[in-house]
């Protein structure tokens, strides 16, 4: 049942977004200069942007461990 709730977890999942046209124009021009797809840059982009923000938590929560911590 495992390998299954797996293959389930990483199926694609189609998702519509309504983009401005300066940033939809602007999108298919990074695509096409990058060699990707847009579904490729879309994803890459939003990848990137969890990965950065993950990182701020926890740089956050690293820097209020210390703050609470400063007196031990």
């Amino acid at each position: 049942m495992r390998a299954s709730a797996e293959r389930h977890a990483t199926r694609p999942v189609k998702v519509a977004v309504d983009f401005p046209a300066p940033l939809f124009r602007e999108t298919e021009q990074a695509a096409h200069e990058l060699s990707v797809n847009r579904s490729q840059l879309i994803r890459s982009a939003v990848e990137s942007f969890l990965r950065q923000r993950n990182r701020e938590k926890l740089e956050r929560a690293i820097a209020e461990s210390f703050q609470a911590n400063r007196d031990l």
